[in-house]
């Protein structure tokens, strides 16, 4: 596996962690497991859509992959409002859990999706040169 795709793939690790914290948290905790989801999982869609997708654009194979994901991008942005609004007012017990857990899933499916399908079929079509350029270009590794 390139040093690209092994960075995205620790990313995803830590993104896991962030999302059993938010899993597990109780009410009280779940605003400061959120806030640390944020932040690393905010770099990690940055490294996405700035580095990856634009070299997978122009290619005929990825087309409606990237739009799938582009709009699960959006899911996961929906969900993560939704839920720091349940947060933010304080809402029942019950509505928060449901509000994490949803957020927590739609998380999970889409990390399931990029590593099963666009991760692999993107590193198998970009050349050496590519993904070493890639890596060049990521800001900081995710820890």
């Amino acid at each position: 596996m390139s040093e690209f795709f092994e960075h995205l793939m620790r990313a995803h690790a830590g993104i896991e962690q962030r999302l059993h914290a938010i899993e597990v948290a109780e009410p009280t905790a779940m605003a400061s497991a959120l806030e640390a989801f944020t932040t690393f999982a905010k770099q990690h869609q940055d490294e996405e859509e700035t580095i990856l997708f634009p070299r997978l654009r122009p290619l005929p194979a990825f087309a409606q992959m990237l739009g799938a994901f582009d709009f699960q991008h959006q899911m996961n942005e929906t969900e993560h409002g939704a839920f720091a609004a349940c947060l933010r007012a304080q809402g029942a017990k019950g509505d928060l859990r449901r509000a994490a857990l949803r957020f927590v899933e739609v998380q999970r499916a889409h990390m399931l999706a990029e590593e099963r399908a666009l991760f692999p079929l993107a590193e198998q079509t970009l050349s050496p040169d590519v993904l070493a350029a890639m890596h060049r270009e990521l800001r900081t590794p995710n820890a």
